[in-house]
């Protein structure tokens, strides 16, 4: 049994696609389009050579099998940003508590190429 989820928090900044009202418009009456800037913070549980998985809600933290509710699959082209919030410790210490090391390198820090620079920090 461990003691606690290995995922971090993040806060990630994204764009979606945009949709309008249907029927024919003149061009001139089409907008220019903008994308729409969105955010989400949840866990970092997956990651793909094309996309990142975000999960709302962790559950059975303490088991070795937890579960996860309101996932989300983020394709890399639409991320603009992911900050690291925290990255829970492997400790037996209890919920709330961050491993200090790690925490005080990732807190609030922003990456514009997210995962490919911390790497190094999590082995």
């Amino acid at each position: 049994m461990t003691n606690l989820h290995p995922f971090p928090v993040v806060f990630v900044e994204w764009e979606d696609s945009a949709h309008y009202e249907a029927g024919w418009k003149w061009s001139d009456e089409v907008p220019a389009p903008t994308g729409q800037p969105c955010v989400t913070c949840g866990f970092l549980i997956k990651e793909s050579e094309r996309a990142y998985m975000v999960a709302l809600s962790a559950g059975d933290v303490h088991s070795d099998r937890q579960q996860f509710n309101g996932i989300m699959e983020f394709p890399k082209s639409c991320v603009q940003n992911i900050t690291f919030l925290a990255y829970p410790s492997p400790r037996p210490a209890g919920l709330q508590q961050i491993c200090q090391t790690v925490r005080d390198r990732l807190l609030g820090h922003r990456f514009s190429n997210p995962l490919r620079r911390v790497i190094g920090l999590f082995s």
